[in-house]
């Protein structure tokens, strides 16, 4: 997953428009020649509407976000965003984003204000906005954020307001060999691409012309930022995109009965887990000679993590712990055999050492595993690289005659990173379990967790 920061100042072939100019609406509206500049520069916008949805004490501005690459093609920094992405996405601007200062764009509340309508502009190629600043105490009390103080005295004073945007992407693509990466580390290299990859190569341009760049097909656009540096240039020099995420208001999270019904699930596994270790309970699933899929660190790259936990849940697919650090964490094979062998003693202890959690119900009230419901099938996938599937005979075999399994000893583990891994791996656990098409199959983990 990729934060990316886009300035739209900063494309290949520069847009020639101001980028941020401010709608005049007088006490009477948006009337004689304040009306005819507005048409004639943002024409498309239903700006009646528009006005209908403003606020008291907002100030409007129009405001290109950025150029779609057959026109203008790529930033500085090599990201392109084509036509199609462009259409599709700009409404999530209107849904999500903020006006924010320097991408400090880690709480609502400091917010500046808000999107009121976006729209592609077919014939110049750009996704336009219109933004509504808080103006006043009371506009930002109830759009809860802050007066946008800066922004109206540089609007009061004739200077320009430079801005960036940002949206976070699952993945992107690059414009040479078709690669999908996840990360900056999944980039291909020069025995992948003939343009030497987008790892050393990004944003070069070729003899043939090409410049070698990523498209972002599915970008979701949540920060608009006064910068007074532009945000692309500073993120790249810092290699802020290498560990920037995106934050934690953005992501869809349990409701209510939601948080009930995961500690419903946890209270189940947590019975069988113990009666498990007490032997009052029996395994015959056995997952420790288990042949591990390979590739899996590009399974489903197009689907974000609570996306991909409804489409494998549908499908009666739960991971075991190596698999997981794999789909979900992007961690090499080998690497993540090692980490699932250290851990695999404090499995058997999984959910009871969850359940004493300190800030257990935090832990499932922003579970980031938590299911999102989507179109995108992925049964294909899950047979290309054989994952078993859970079906009724495994079901049916945990109520026959089993075998005793020899039980780890209770360990310490000092490693606050792994004691969060750990954490997170029972977290998804019960996301799993939470859309699980029938009843849960709560025995099945536990033999997953004792055995794998």
């Amino acid at each position: 997953m990729f934060i990316k920061f886009v300035d739209p100042a900063s494309h290949q072939v520069p847009i020639q428009d101001p980028i941020v100019d401010q709608i005049r609406v007088s006490s009477r509206g948006l009337t004689g020649s304040d009306r005819i500049a507005f048409e004639k520069r943002a024409s498309g916008f239903n700006i009646d509407r528009i006005l209908e949805k403003r606020k008291p004490g907002e100030v409007l501005l129009h405001v290109i976000a950025l150029g779609c690459d057959e026109f203008y093609g790529p930033n500085r920094n090599g990201d392109a965003f084509t036509k199609e992405a462009c259409r599709k996405y700009h409404k999530t601007f209107v849904k999500y984003a903020r006006w924010f200062r320097e991408h400090e764009h880690d709480d609502p509340r400091k917010s500046y204000g808000r999107v009121l309508d976006s729209r592609f502009n077919e014939k110049l190629g750009r996704i336009e906005l219109i933004v509504a600043l808080n103006a006043t105490k009371k506009a930002a009390k109830e759009n809860g954020g802050r007066v946008a103080t800066l922004e109206l005295e540089r609007l009061m004073s004739g200077q320009d307001i430079p801005v960036s945007m940002a949206c976070k992407v699952d993945y992107d693509v690059c414009s040479g060999c078709g690669n999908k990466a996840r990360s900056r580390e999944e980039y291909c290299t020069e025995d992948m691409c003939k343009y030497g990859g987008c790892k050393n190569n990004l944003g070069r341009t070729f003899s043939d012309g090409h410049t070698l760049r990523v498209f972002n097909p599915e970008p979701l656009f949540f920060d608009i930022s006064f910068v007074a540096e532009p945000a692309d240039r500073i993120a790249y020099t810092i290699g802020h995109l290498k560990t920037a995420s995106a934050p934690i208001w953005l992501n869809t999270y349990p409701t209510t009965q939601d948080i009930i019904k995961q500690a419903q699930i946890l209270q189940e596994l947590c019975a069988e887990e113990i009666a498990t270790r007490n032997g009052e309970r029996e395994i015959n699933l056995c997952f420790a000679k288990r042949t591990i899929p390979q590739g899996l660190e590009k399974f489903a790259v197009d689907l974000n993590p609570q996306q991909l936990v409804y489409g494998l849940a549908i499908s009666k697919v739960i991971l075991p712990l190596e698999e997981w650090l794999q789909v979900f964490g992007g961690v090499e094979a080998e690497k993540a055999k090692k980490i699932a062998a250290k851990l695999k003693p404090h499995l058997q202890y999984l959910f009871t050492d969850f359940a004493r959690h300190p800030k257990l119900r935090e832990k499932l009230a922003f579970n980031s595993f938590y299911p999102e419901e989507n179109e995108k099938a992925i049964y294909n996938l899950v047979e290309k690289y054989k994952i078993v599937r859970l079906d009724a005979s495994d079901i049916k075999r945990l109520w026959e005659k089993g075998h005793s399994v020899k039980f780890a000893a209770k360990q310490p583990l000092n490693n606050n990173s792994l004691r969060e891994l750990l954490t997170e791996y029972a977290a998804y656990q019960i996301a799993t379990l939470s859309c699980w098409p029938e009843q849960p199959p709560y025995k099945y983990v536990i033999a997953l967790n004792f055995t794998s």
